[in-house]
């Protein structure tokens, strides 16, 4: 074979590697001649065998993509991206410590690749063909790229691996067009970029033997998404995101109501940094049968009965006021997290007032306060997230 492997020098660069899914192998100078001479007359009008060289020029490409994290992953978060185009890769789970081999399929079949590779031979799930790019010989870059972090939506692409591959001639590694189909031992005479080696290594798809940590999940991701706190949920990254942004304590002070017949049941309830705690607010009992307001147990199936949807939310929030709560509850207040007021609603026990709608659409990303005033002065509160 006459193959120049590599030219006068050839350097990789690694981009980044921080994330759960990194890059590990990387096979673009493949024994197919891949430079075309579009000057050079046959190329012009090549006949059918000729054709079909120049067709299968990539077959062989291919990028071997791992993860790297303890977390069983979906592909469809991620796209690959070369210096000429990209692709989103499948909706498919990436288990942990698991490899996939992202393959040029510029050929009429699409299954050809464990011809090609033995170590791939019965992993043909493990197999992703594509057309959507084809790796350069020469100069080219390659890239990994999260379109979420963890499940969480991020306002930009984030690149978790990458490399880049400089030559410095113009050697474009030119075969002698073998038939790799019926020759695929010659596709393990060329060399090129694996994970862990500073040299060039023989290929060896889904079968690395220098193998990035295996780490949590968090320790790849934590950083990122504590830097862009705003995109979490309420769900199992509530506690995090709390011990790591509130972590001041505030103590409070009270006092009781004087319940005496001239003493007209005032009292209150503040924290040390002079805020009002208004659900502690006391007043005179309007509500027949109950000589100090609703019980706790009243209480929370009163809140449990006021529904807000959809929460979290991008604009409108829909307040229903239902069951229990029907005719109990007087009035709304909205307030932001800075204590600011931002939406009044009275005279909520006519039944034609118990479905009504709000906007945030105006507001910051952030978490809003909705106090709902019962008949009896009590409040009840739930929390709004905005997208």
């Amino acid at each position: 074979m006459n193959k120049k492997l590599f030219g006068v020098l050839l350097m990789v660069i690694p981009v980044l590697s921080s994330a759960q899914l990194m890059i590990t192998e990387v096979y673009r100078d493949t024994p197919y001649s891949e430079y075309i001479d579009v000057n050079y007359a046959p190329y012009q009008n090549p006949n059918p065998d000729l054709y079909e060289k120049l067709r299968k020029r990539h077959r062989g490409e291919f990028v071997e993509i791992f993860n790297a994290s303890d977390t069983d992953l979906n592909l469809k978060d991620w796209k690959l991206r070369d210096d000429e185009g990209s692709f989103d890769l499948p909706d498919k789970i990436i288990k942990s410590g698991q490899f996939v081999v992202v393959v040029a399929n510029n050929n009429t079949g699409g299954d050809y690749f464990p011809g090609f590779f033995s170590t791939t031979q019965g992993k043909d799930n493990q197999i992703i063909y594509q057309n959507a790019f084809k790796l350069n010989n020469a100069n080219e870059s390659i890239s990994l790229i999260a379109k979420n972090i963890a499940g969480h939506n991020i306002l930009q692409e984030y690149v978790a691996s990458g490399l880049s591959f400089q030559q410095e001639n113009n050697n474009f590694g030119i075969s002698a067009g073998f038939d790799a189909v019926a020759n695929p031992s010659i596709f393990y005479e060329v060399k090129d970029w694996q994970y862990g080696y500073n040299t060039p290594q023989f290929p060896n798809p889904l079968n690395a033997t220098i193998l990035p940590p295996i780490k949590p999940l968090n320790d790849y991701v934590g950083d990122i998404l504590y830097q862009n706190y705003d995109i979490l949920t309420w769900d199992v990254n509530a506690e995090n995101l709390i011990n790591n942004k509130c972590d001041t304590y505030i103590a409070s002070v009270a006092q009781s109501s004087n319940t005496g017949t001239t003493s007209g049941g005032k009292s209150f309830n503040y924290d040390l940094a002079g805020n009002s705690t208004a659900a502690n607010v006391y007043s005179p009992n309007t509500n027949p049968g109950s000589s100090s307001g609703y019980s706790a147990d009243e209480l929370e199936q009163i809140k449990t009965a006021i529904q807000l949807s959809p929460n979290p939310t991008y604009d409108i929030v829909n307040v229903s006021i239902t069951g229990i709560a029907q005719g109990k509850v007087s009035s709304l207040q909205v307030f932001s997290s800075l204590g600011a007021l931002l939406f009044t609603k009275n005279n909520l026990q006519n039944p034609s007032d118990f479905n009504f709608s709000f906007s945030l659409g105006n507001q910051i990303t952030g978490v809003y306060v909705a106090n709902f005033t019962l008949n009896t002065g009590q409040v009840v509160s739930k929390n709004i997230l905005k997208y």
